[in-house]
């Protein structure tokens, strides 16, 4: 089984690629936890990432974990790049 923590790390993970920039966590709300992930039965795992940079530089993210009608995970973040 896949702990909660390791989905919202794995949102932040693919954004920081999207970026190509190291974040750092600054507040996670919303975050619901909705089906568990089983890597034995679910291999392949999608995720949808909205993203936005505020004028003071923080990344407010909406995103979600889904394989294909079954949502497993959903959250607001708000992150900061790292220098």
């Amino acid at each position: 089984m896949v702990p909660g923590v390791c989905m919202m790390q794995m949102i932040k993970e693919i954004l920081e690629q999207i970026l190509n920039k190291q974040t750092n966590l600054v507040q996670a709300a919303d975050m619901k936890f909705l089906a568990v992930i089983n890597p034995q039965e679910n291999n392949l795992i999608h995720a949808t990432i909205t993203y936005a940079i505020d004028e003071a530089g923080l990344i407010n993210v909406v995103a979600s974990l889904f394989k294909d009608e079954l949502v497993h995970f959903k959250c607001k973040l708000q992150l900061e790049t790292l220098s």
